[in-house]
Formats: structure tokens, sequence, C-alpha cells
């Protein structure tokens, strides 16, 4: 790893799951790392586990919905560990909310931290990257941006936003050596998708995962798919009529 470069990473929703197994990755590699979620006591366990194995990390609770506390969470791991040079977008949630049980507010719950979450982070993050014209920001999207789900229609949408978003930004930022990466998974063996009753196929578990995505950040992967069964089968159901696509569906 080059000592100047990506040598401090912070990660939001970094308390269980894919952001956990991800800064403990990355503190076994050698980087300074920044945690960042809602629940503190279990950030504290994270920030134990790297500490005991000679890692660095540094703690803030943050939830990213509020844009003052993500401003202000930002400033603390800087303060901490140094620039950041690795921004992970990782935190986000998932109701299960299908067309039968839609409900406005629900919905815009979802895309507050999916969507306008990593807006805040970015407004956060960006400005300094900028002043040093170097960084890497890398969003965690999912395939079901591709085809939406009708078990799931708002999280695949907001996962839309999302990658729509980071697609833009990756072509203006790239003349500031500013690199954007979209992460998107499948089904991961989470705590989010615990109680979840429909189906999922593919599915990884979250260590897994969480290496798989090392990987593409280290290649510096402008997009990263996967399982990539999963990725081409979203875009099959794209691509076919509507009760050929509902009937596959229904059969998983």
């Amino acid at each position: 790893m080059d000592s100047d470069y990506r040598k401090v990473v912070a990660i939001t929703g970094s308390s269980a799951g894919i952001g956990r197994d991800l800064a403990i990755l990355f503190a076994k590699r050698g980087y300074k790392v920044g945690l960042l979620a809602r629940r503190i006591e279990l950030l504290e366990q994270v920030r134990e586990e790297i500490v005991s194995k000679n890692g660095v990390a540094s703690i803030v609770e943050c939830d990213v919905a509020d844009k003052e506390v993500v401003k202000a969470a930002i400033k603390k791991i800087e303060a901490d560990l140094g620039c950041i040079d690795i921004f992970i977008a990782n935190a986000g949630v998932k109701n299960g909310m299908n067309s039968s049980n839609f409900h406005a507010g629900e919905a815009s719950n979802v895309f507050k931290v999916n969507v306008f979450g990593i807006l805040n982070c970015i407004d956060a993050v960006l400005p300094g990257m900028l002043n040093r014209r170097r960084g890497h920001i890398v969003g965690i999207s999912s395939v079901g941006a591709y085809f939406s789900v009708p078990q799931d229609p708002v999280y695949c949408a907001s996962k839309a936003a999302l990658s729509s978003l980071l697609e833009g930004m990756r072509i203006d930022l790239l003349p500031k050596n500013i690199l954007v990466s979209t992460i998107c998974p499948g089904f991961v063996k989470t705590e989010m998708i615990a109680n979840d009753k429909n189906p999922q196929p593919c599915m990884i578990e979250s260590d897994k995962a969480a290496r798989l995505i090392f990987k593409a950040i280290e290649k510096k992967k402008k997009v990263y798919n996967f399982p990539i069964r999963l990725y081409l089968l979203t875009v099959i159901l794209r691509c076919m009529p509507t009760r050929m696509a509902s009937k596959i569906l229904n059969a998983l």
C-alpha cells in the first residue's frame, strides 16, 4: 500500500454486517479506520477488535440522515486519523414495503437514509478531497438497482437513485483525480434481511462480500456487481415481458 495514498478509510454503517467486516479487513491491511454508525456500543466492540490486533480506529456515533451530525463526524474522524482518502458510504435501510402496504412516509424514511444520507456524507467529505485533488468515494448500492423486485420496490428505487448519482459524479470528478466506485451486492447474510421472508437467491456470507468489495476497491473498479449470476438474472428480467418476468420471480 502506498504510504501517501489511501491511508485513512472511513465507513458508515460499520457497527455490523458488511461495514463491520470491511472495517476489520481494512485494518488488517494497514489502514487507519474511521467507524461511523448509530449504535455506539457496537462500534466500541469493533474498535476493540481492531485495536487488539494492533490496528488503529476511531469511532463516532452518527446518523447519516442528519447533515450536521455527519459533518461533525467527518471532522472528528479526520482530527483523530488524518485526511480521509477512501470514504465508503455503506449505511442503508430496508423495510420490505411492497405495493400492497405502500406508505409514502415509510418510503420517505428509506430515501432519507439510502439517498439523502449519502448526499450528506458526500457533502461532508468531498470538499477536502477536492482541495487535496485526490480521494476515492465508494457507494454500496445493490443489484436491485437494475431491476426493481415487487417485494421491495422502494428499496430498489433508492438504490437505483444512488447508482445514478454515483455514475454522474464519477465522470464529473475524474478530471479532479477523485475516483467514484459503485458496488452492487446481491443478497448478503446480514441482520438487514434476517427477517425477510421473500426469496433470497445466491445468498453469500457477509465476510465473503467484504473480501470481494475490498478487492474491487483496491482495483479501483468503477462498478462492481456480484454475485454475477444474480446480476445477469436482473439484466435478463429487465428485458423480458412483464408477465414472463413475474412467472420467473414467483418461481424463485
